[in-house]
């Protein structure tokens, strides 16, 4: 049996990260490794990791002050010691049979032979009064990451692959995008999706959700990616800016404007002027 460890980084979410790491200790696979980096917490989640690991049911890692998401993650991933591993937001929570899931499906496409990548698997989005499941596509390639971010925050990916590349602590959002981009850079294989809706997003609170950043971060995130990928194709960069002008904050440029009218994105190119004179 493989060891699968399953990262958690957290700062200042304590009832959060109770139900979240109820959804682990809860795993109907058993040989699991979890690790919870508290990243400067101040409302005694830092006292309550301390106790399970003295329980011996998780490893914590407690730093004393934020050190930001990326790299808390990529202290948990250097930890690590399974053969696969997989994360999760400390607001989350998964079924059951979510790591089980990825195991089984893992072995069904080595009897194909097929190149994977990873895994990842449609999200439960739930809200205060009502669950909504969004459907990703079957399977993700590098070529299609460059146009949008068809996965989500989290894979089940060889922990070995995931070291190689980690996350960029300069990347202020889009982290998990930017990752799986350079992780699929250099290779032929693809992504897979389980299509097992495991993973339940709380999207009923309004606590740190990429759709709140400000505008700043959002826009340096966006600038930081586009100059990653290097030279793009125009259906490439058509679809990047749709994706950024998805986030209801932010603003188009006038040149990404232009881009969207003259390949026929009329209403959307329209309604991006009007909303870049509206304060």
């Amino acid at each position: 049996m493989h060891l699968v460890t399953i990262y958690v980084t957290t700062k200042n979410r304590l009832t959060f990260l109770r139900r979240c790491l109820e959804s682990l200790f809860n795993q109907t696979y058993c040989n699991i490794e979890i690790i919870v980096v508290d990243d400067g917490s101040n409302d005694g989640t830092h006292e309550y990791l301390k106790e399970l690991e003295d329980d011996k049911k998780l490893i914590a890692i407690l730093n004393n002050k934020s050190l930001g998401a990326c790299a808390a993650r990529n202290l948990a991933i250097e930890r690590s010691k399974g053969h696969y591993i997989t994360g999760i937001d400390d607001d989350d929570y998964m079924e059951r049979w979510r790591i089980q899931s990825f195991l089984d499906y893992t072995n069904a496409l080595e009897l194909k032979s097929e190149t994977v990548l990873g895994l990842f698997d449609d999200t439960v989005l739930e809200f205060k009064s009502k669950r909504e499941v969004l459907v990703r596509r079957d399977s993700v390639t590098y070529s299609d990451l460059r146009k949008e971010n068809l996965i989500g925050n989290q894979i089940f990916v060889m922990t070995s692959n995931l070291k190689s590349v980690g996350f960029d602590p300069d990347m202020p959002a889009l982290q998990d995008w930017d990752t799986w981009l350079r992780l699929s850079k250099n290779s032929n294989g693809k992504f897979f999706n389980i299509h097992k809706a495991s993973y339940i997003q709380d999207v009923g609170h309004d606590a740190g959700r990429i759709t709140l950043k400000r505008k700043r971060i959002l826009e340096e995130a966006f600038s930081k990616l586009f100059n990653k990928l290097g030279e793009m194709t125009l259906q490439e960069r058509v679809s990047l800016i749709l994706t950024k002008y998805s986030y209801p904050q932010m603003r188009l440029r006038f040149s990404e404007i232009y881009c969207l009218l003259i390949t026929g994105h009329y209403r959307k190119g329209l309604s991006a002027l009007k909303k870049k004179f509206i304060n």
